[in-house]
């Protein structure tokens, strides 16, 4: 097989003199970016086992689907549409349009778990700059309302947030405040909706 060369970032840091706006001088570290050409290969020029993958895509029904899916798009701030998504997403919230997208075709688990994470983008990220973060609160919020109405997420939720949050717990624990508030609305609302 033959390499495809792409383009890597490589990152750098280095301790310099600064000179600042008043004319004092401060040592900061500054930080910069550069790209070399890398040898890689694709997938389909491998052999051997599957890749493990940090998520795994939940299956299965859950009781009430019908139901459930109702109250969480009436509980959504935005419309919410299923599309057939075909980029490897499970939905989407649009910022500028103002809707959620759920990929057709998935297990009820995955159809609910992927719906709670995009009304929580649609209820906390209306201007969120970092990704890691927004995306770490989603699927947190994700894993709570979903764990409480007894849809077990763990084997997507767990590697979804790691791979986030790449170690950092710094992110998380920023977060918490936040996904327990927004967690806790979504849930009291669902509940208040299943009620009726």
């Amino acid at each position: 097989e033959k390499a495809i060369s792409i383009l890597a970032p490589c990152p750098h840091k280095k301790q310099m003199e600064v000179k600042k706006a008043d004319g004092t001088v401060e040592e900061k570290e500054v930080h910069w970016t550069t790209f070399r050409a890398v040898p890689v290969f694709d997938i389909a020029q491998t052999d051997g086992k599957d890749l493990p993958t940090l998520c795994k895509t939940l299956d299965g029904s859950v009781e009430g689907f019908g139901k459930l899916m109702t109250v969480l798009k009436g509980v959504a701030p935005v419309p919410v549409g299923e599309e057939d998504i075909t980029n490897g997403a499970n939905g989407y919230y649009h910022r500028e349009e103002k809707r959620i997208a759920i990929r057709k075709g998935m297990s009820e688990a995955q159809t609910v778990k992927t719906l709670v994470h995009e009304i929580t983008h649609s209820m906390m990220h209306q201007d969120e700059a970092d990704r890691d973060k927004a995306e770490v609160e989603a699927e947190s919020v994700a894993f709570t309302v979903c764990n409480y109405f007894g849809i077990e997420s763990d084997d997507y939720s767990f590697g979804y947030v790691a791979s986030w949050a790449e170690g950092n717990m710094e992110v998380f624990k920023k977060s918490l405040a936040g996904i327990q508030k927004t967690a806790h609305s979504i849930i009291e609302a669902v509940e208040k909706g299943l009620a009726a």
